[in-house]
């Protein structure tokens, strides 16, 4: 039972939870009406989000569990 009990705690100690982002962002230079965002969502699945590009401003929002790669 003492085994079972230290198996139960390890794998709490280990769970990650996730963590919301945002990214705000803005361009010049080019006439752009969206943006693709890719990166690995919370679920550990790849994503992607497309947002519109307003007045040359944008914003991203979702869910991670820990930094990794991805690309705007």
């Amino acid at each position: 039972m003492g085994t079972l009990a230290m198996l139960l705690f390890l794998q709490q100690g280990f769970a990650q939870t996730a963590k919301q982002f945002t990214i705000n962002g803005s361009l010049t230079g080019a006439h752009v009406d969206s943006v693709l965002f890719y990166y690995q969502d919370a679920g550990g699945n790849y994503a992607h989000i497309e947002k519109g590009v307003v007045n040359g401003q944008f914003t991203l929002n979702g869910d991670i569990v820990q930094p990794g790669n991805s690309r705007i």
